[in-house]
């Protein structure tokens, strides 16, 4: 073999340095598609109406979404949210509650509340359209309640 030729070790060791990463990458994928599809904490219940997307024919939620927050002494914290995205109230008084529209395409819900120095009880409920996704409660100084809610989709 001449200087500049490829050997067949070196070739065996291109094809082998594209094919580990794919291999990787592809066991990645499913893992963490596996992972993804757990349940969530709370009570959660499938929601309607649904409609269907033209693009895809894949089903998405529709209506009303409320967020609500009840208890016996004002809370530090509230953070809510659908889809990854959150807003955040601070110093709250209850009862607290949040209305959003959804035009579609939401899949998950949260809402997550820090009760405030006082303690007292305090409930975190999260419906669609009337019917309850999730509800939780907790009791105590600084506790963290959380509500997490998923359309089933």
């Amino acid at each position: 073999m001449s200087r500049g030729e490829p050997s067949d070790v070196g070739i065996g060791l291109g094809v082998l340095a594209l094919v580990v990463p794919t291999l990787v990458f592809g066991l990645f994928t499913i893992a963490t598609t596996e992972q993804s599809t757990g349940t969530t904490s709370g009570s959660v219940q499938p929601a309607r109406p649904t409609s269907t997307s033209p693009e895809d024919g894949r089903e998405s939620a529709t209506g009303r979404v409320v967020y609500e927050v009840t208890g016996s002494e004002g809370v530090n914290t509230i953070t809510y949210g659908r889809d990854g995205a959150t807003n955040r109230a601070t110093g709250t008084e209850l009862p607290w509650s949040e209305e959003q529209r959804i035009t579609g395409g939401a899949e998950s819900y949260s809402l997550s509340v820090r009760n405030g120095q006082n303690g007292g009880e305090v409930t975190c409920e999260i419906t669609l359209d009337g019917e309850v996704l999730a509800r939780n409660t907790a009791d105590g100084p600084h506790t963290m309640v959380t509500c997490n809610g998923d359309t089933g989709l």
